[in-house]
């Protein structure tokens, strides 16, 4: 059995039940109700008047024919379907068949009617919504050319029938001395606003995204100032002109990117690989903070330039290279060198300028639990 709306309860769903067949519907491919006047007025349904409706259950279809004022009442229907498709559920299509009784039609309206079955089409035909999403309608005499953006488009719908369902719907909408033409239009102004707007969104969109990122991306610290030192010797690579930072400025920077260090080597290590390469490993400190450089260079590279020797722990030395995190060594920043200079001794030497000078001595006694074999007071004496 069917719903639809009954008099006792002034717009309700009510179950059909008085039916010639005893009420079974199922047995019926079509079944046809004549509802009561104005039976979709309390919905602000008041310019149209459903004079059929046809139930086709095994297609979940229903027809509704309908007397409409004038084309300009046409989204009253979709209060109509609305309240249909919430009783008989979503998955049921719902066919309008409409008289107008406005018999003249202007050309405003015509257009209205038309743009309502396109987008009727497009809910249902996938091929539709991507090939009339740019169009126009011209309403010449006897025809309705609706203008693509191209041939292609054009050979597209016609393949899919898309004129035959137009004019059949055209025809369901009470005009029949129209014909539906798919043709090609000139779109380039269209399209270059089009074009033009997708660059403005763009543009918008990486400025907010850009604004978001310096929002939320941490504000970098101001770097010390240190006094870079004078390349003496070049051990490897070429002499180093850029300025050197802190140690504890190094975590500020990006990974890759290139920087300055100057300390003293305090460990080096050589690693001959598969490929017959040194990794030569070697670790620096400014006092404050300490580095692991590495550089990989040819074997005999490596005895030309007397790297090792040069590069030893105690001497002090400026390097260049690209900041890295090495996965070797759990994610630890390092230095991949590219050139290595030496560079004058940073350490300063404590020197005793006091005119009076002082001696310290130190000495256990049988006090202290280090082994002491005299008294405290024989010290003191």
């Amino acid at each position: 059995m069917g719903f639809f709306f009954s008099e006792k309860h002034g717009g309700l769903f009510e179950r059909v039940s008085s039916l010639k067949d005893g009420g079974n519907m199922s047995l019926r491919k079509v079944i046809r109700i004549k509802p009561r006047k104005n039976i979709f007025e309390p919905l602000g349904v008041r310019n149209i008047d459903i004079t059929e409706i046809a139930i086709h259950e095994r297609e979940k279809r229903i027809e509704l024919t309908c007397v409409i004022a004038s084309p300009g009442n046409l989204h009253e229907l979709d209060k109509i379907e609305e309240a249909l498709s919430k009783k008989f559920g979503g998955d049921s299509y719902f066919d309008f068949g409409v008289e107008f009784l406005k018999t003249e039609i202007s050309k405003d309206e015509l257009k209205e009617i038309i743009e309502r079955i396109i987008r009727e089409i497009k809910k249902s035909n996938a091929i539709s919504r991507s090939f009339l999403y740019l169009y126009r309608i011209n309403i010449q005499p006897g025809f309705i050319n609706i203008e693509l953006k191209n041939q292609v488009a054009v050979e597209t719908l016609l393949g899919s029938n898309i004129d035959y369902k137009l004019n059949t719907a055209l025809q369901k909408y009470g005009v029949d001395n129209f014909q539906v033409k798919l043709v090609t239009g000139d779109f380039s102004k269209e399209l270059e606003e089009i074009d033009a707007g997708l660059i403005k969104i763009t543009k918008e969109l990486e400025k907010k995204v850009e604004e978001q990122r310096v929002k939320v991306a941490p504000q970098k610290k101001e770097r010390k100032n240190i006094k870079t030192s004078e390349s003496k010797d070049v051990f490897y690579g070429r002499e180093i002109k850029g300025k050197a930072i802190a140690f504890t400025d190094l975590n500020e920077i990006y990974d890759g990117e290139q920087c300055v260090l100057e300390g003293q080597v305090f460990a080096t290590e050589e690693r001959e690989l598969r490929s017959g390469k040194i990794l030569f490993t070697f670790s620096i400190t400014d006092f404050t903070d300490s580095v692991s450089c590495k550089l990989f260079v040819e074997k005999e590279k490596m005895e030309k330039t007397e790297l090792a020797k040069n590069v030893r722990p105690g001497a002090w030395i400026k390097v260049n290279g690209k900041k890295q995190r090495d996965k070797f060594s759990n994610d630890e920043e390092t230095l991949m060198a590219g050139s290595i200079n030496r560079i004058e001794s940073k350490s300063v030497e404590r020197k005793d300028r006091a005119e009076e000078k002082r001696i310290e001595l130190h000495a256990h006694s049988k006090m202290s639990e280090m082994v002491g074999a005299i008294d405290a007071k024989d010290l003191v004496k």
